[in-house]
C-alpha cells in the first residue's frame, strides 16, 4: 500500500498548479488539548502521571488514574478548537517503562469511548494471560486464577479503527473495567496516537502504522482486492469451526466435524463476488472495527469471533497475515486453548506463533 487518506491529503496540494495553491491546499487540523478526571499524585514530581505523558512519544512515561481501587469510570478527554474528523486512534495499555512496573501496576481490561457526549460500546482490552502457578518464576505465582504474562509486552499496542470517519471535537476514553497489578490498583496507559484525518499519525512503530492504514483502507472499500497477495490462503468461517476446533485440540476429532481445510484464492478469483475471501470479510467484519486489535509486526490480530466449551474451551480471533509488501497473504483465525476453567474472556493468542494452552501439552 503507498498511500493513506491521511498521507495523500496532504500530498495532493502538491500536484496543483501555482495559481490554486492557495485554495485547495489542505490545512492540518488544530492540535487537541488533554486532560483526565484524575491523575495520580507523584510524591517526586507534580504531573509525572499526568495526561500529556500520553501523547509524548515515550512508552516509559504514562498516565495513571488518581482515584481509588483501579480506577472505574475515570477518563481521558481529548479536545480540538474546531471540528475535525477522526478515523480512530492506538493505545498502548498498561506501564511500559519495564517489565516488572507493567506486571506490579494494573492495566485496563474494558474500555468505551464517547464521541462529543456519545457513548460508544464497551469493547475488551485482549491480553494474553498465563495460569498462575505454571511459571517457576515466584514473583509470576499470585494465587488462582489468571494474569497478565510479561509476553503482553510482545505486543503492546491496540488499535481501534471506527466503522466510518467520524466528524469529533472532544473524544473521551472512559475506563470500564481493570485487572489488578501484582503490587498495587494503580491503573496506566502509556501512550495514545489519534488518527486525524489531514495530520499523519507520528509515534507509531511502523507496523502498527502500517496495520491501521490497511484497516481503514480495507473499511473504505479501496481493498481488498488491491491489499491482496498474488495467492492467498483463506480459512473457513463455517459455524461449527470453533467446535470442530475444540475436538481437535483435545484430539477426539469426529468425522463429521472436520475443520475444513483453507482454499488458495488467486487476486483474479479474489474479485468474485462469491469467493472465500469474501465470505471471510461478511463474517469477521463486525470484529474488526469499532474494537481493539492487537498489532504485532505481520499479525492483526482481533477480539475474539466465537467460543465453544463450557469450563475447557477454545476461542478463535480473527487474524491477517502480512507480508513485506504490506499484502494480505492469509485470512483465518488464531485459536486459544484452555484447559483449566477461570480464564475466559480476556485472552488472546500469542502473536509469537503458539496456540495456548492444549490438552496434555505444556
Amino acid at each position: 500500500m503507498k498511500y493513506s487518506k491521511w498521507s495523500f491529503l496532504i500530498v495532493s496540494a502538491l500536484f496543483v498548479p501555482n495559481a490554486q495553491a492557495k485554495e485547495a491546499a489542505v490545512v492540518p487540523p488544530a492540535e487537541p488539548s488533554f486532560s483526565a478526571s484524575s491523575e495520580l499524585a507523584s510524591p517526586k514530581s507534580l504531573g509525572a502521571y499526568s495526561p500529556a505523558k500520553l501523547f509524548d512519544g515515550d512508552p516509559t512515561t504514562a498516565w495513571c488514574e488518581g482515584a481509588e481501587g483501579l480506577g472505574i469510570g475515570e477518563r481521558i478527554i481529548i479536545t480540538w478548537p474546531e471540528t475535525v474528523e477522526i478515523d480512530g486512534f492506538a493505545f498502548m495499555p498498561g506501564f511500559h517503562k519495564s517489565e516488572e512496573l507493567f506486571l506490579k501496576n494494573s492495566v485496563p481490561r474494558k474500555i468505551h469511548f464517547a464521541i462529543d457526549g456519545k457513548d460508544f460500546p464497551t469493547f475488551l482490552v485482549g491480553y494474553r494471560l498465563a495460569l498462575a502457578g505454571d511459571d517457576e518464576d515466584p514473583k509470576a505465582v499470585r494465587g488462582m486464577g489468571c494474569y497478565p504474562t510479561p509476553a503482553d509486552l510482545l505486543i503492546p499496542w491496540r488499535v481501534v479503527v471506527f466503522p466510518e470517519t467520524r466528524k469529533a471535537n472532544r473524544l473521551a476514553l472512559v475506563i470500564d473495567s481493570g485487572k489488578r497489578g501484582s503490587a498495587w490498583a494503580d491503573l496506566l496507559i502509556s501512550e495514545i496516537v489519534l488518527f486525524t484525518v489531514g495530520k499523519e499519525p507520528t509515534g507509531l512503530p511502523q507496523e502498527v502504522l502500517r496495520a491501521a492504514k490497511i484497516l481503514i483502507e480495507l473499511r473504505d472499500g479501496s481493498g481488498p482486492t488491491n491489499l491482496y497477495a498474488p495467492h492467498t490462503q483463506i480459512h473457513s468461517t463455517d459455524d461449527n469451526r470453533a467446535y470442530a476446533q475444540f475436538l481437535s485440540m483435545i484430539h477426539v476429532k469426529q468425522p463429521d466435524t472436520q475443520i475444513q481445510e483453507p482454499v488458495i484464492e488467486t487476486r483474479q478469483e479474489l474479485n468474485k463476488a462469491g469467493s472465500q475471501a469474501t465470505a471471510w470479510w461478511a463474517a469477521q467484519h463486525p470484529y474488526l472495527f469499532d474494537t481493539a486489535l492487537a498489532i504485532d509486526g505481520a499479525r492483526i490480530v482481533g477480539p475474539v469471533s466465537t467460543r465453544h466449551g463450557d469450563g475447557e474451551w477454545v476461542e478463535l480471533y480473527p487474524e491477517i497475515l502480512l507480508n513485506d509488501e504490506d499484502q494480505i497473504y492469509q485470512l483465518g483465525e488464531a485459536a486459544y486453548w484452555d484447559g483449566v476453567p477461570g480464564c475466559a474472556g480476556g485472552v488472546i493468542p500469542s502473536t509469537a506463533g503458539t496456540e495456548g494452552w492444549r490438552y496434555g501439552e505444556e
